[in-house]
């Protein structure tokens, strides 16, 4: 009987192996050939000036990476595609942690997820701890409609005395361009009755005597070299009132 069995058994082994292989047609012996895609290893995640720099060990066959970020390690937000083995997210701001994996793509298969790092931004300067050490300071905040930086006072209009100085703070991101305008009673007629003349620096908060931009003349432009907070300083050479707009470059 023992041996009976183990034929029994042979037998219907032979006969689901050939059932098998007749179910299998070009496609499927297309799908089931792929190979998987390695993990991407040697996750590391570091601070920068402009962001949080995350890079990992290449993978070979991959054409891309999704690199996924999340505000925990329980779960994701969202994901940047990339064609290197490294991204600076510049989406964070100081003191902001962020979680990272990474898995590896080709066409529409995609490996498995990498362990989970985290990274810290981090700056000696232009925090918004820096930015608080200020004892005046007034923020310069967008408009969803414009994507303009204004003034919050009075609509945007400030006035000053002769011989007083103001500070005033806006966000940026690292590698981005920025527009600083200062207006003046032609380019606002009617809304500077009495415009100030004025002297404008610019500069990442706590940085004033290292990092200092003058501006100029009206317009201005400056790229930001980190991710955190600039300040601009306004100072009056005579009285009156006076309008200055930040906006992003359109280069």
């Amino acid at each position: 009987m023992k041996y009976i069995k183990k034929l029994f058994i042979l037998f219907s082994f032979v006969s689901l192996f050939i059932f098998n292989s007749c179910l299998f047609n070009e496609s499927n012996i297309s799908d089931i050939s792929t190979s998987p895609l390695g993990i991407p290893t040697n996750v590391i995640a570091e601070s920068s000036n402009s962001g949080i720099r995350i890079s990992w060990n290449k993978v070979d066959g991959a054409d891309s990476y999704r690199l996924y970020y999340a505000e925990d390690s329980q779960s994701y937000m969202g994901y940047y595609s990339v064609t290197s083995t490294s991204y600076i997210d510049t989406d964070v701001y100081p003191g902001d942690i962020w979680y990272y994996f990474v898995c590896a793509v080709k066409k529409d298969v995609l490996s498995d997820i990498s362990y989970t790092v985290y990274g810290q931004m981090t700056l000696q300067y232009g925090r918004l701890q820096d930015v608080q050490s200020y004892q005046y300071n007034y923020l310069l905040e967008y408009t969803d409609q414009t994507k303009t930086i204004r003034g919050n006072i009075g609509n945007g209009e400030d006035y000053l005395s002769a011989g007083y100085y103001r500070y005033h703070y806006f966000p940026v991101k690292g590698g981005r361009s920025y527009v600083i305008r200062v207006a003046d009673a032609d380019r606002y007629v009617g809304v500077l009755s009495n415009p100030a003349n004025v002297n404008v620096i610019c500069f990442p908060a706590a940085a004033e005597y290292t990092k200092s931009i003058n501006i100029t003349s009206e317009e201005t432009t400056f790229k930001s070299e980190i991710t955190g907070y600039y300040m601009l300083k306004v100072q009056a050479s005579s009285e009156g009132n006076y309008i200055i707009q930040v906006e992003l470059s359109a280069e």
